[in-house]
C-alpha cells in the first residue's frame, strides 16, 4: 500500500516538474519568438 501511494507519488511529482519546465520553456521561447519579430 505505503509502495503504491509512493508511486503515484512519484508520478505526480514527475509530471509536476515536466510541466513546469516545459511551461517555462514554452515561455522563453515565445519571448525570443516575439522578439525576432
Amino acid at each position: 500500500m505505503s509502495f503504491f501511494i509512493f508511486n503515484s507519488f512519484n508520478i505526480f511529482l514527475r509530471n509536476f516538474i515536466i510541466k513546469n519546465i516545459y511551461y517555462q520553456y514554452s515561455i522563453f521561447f515565445f519571448d525570443n519568438y516575439c522578439y525576432l519579430f
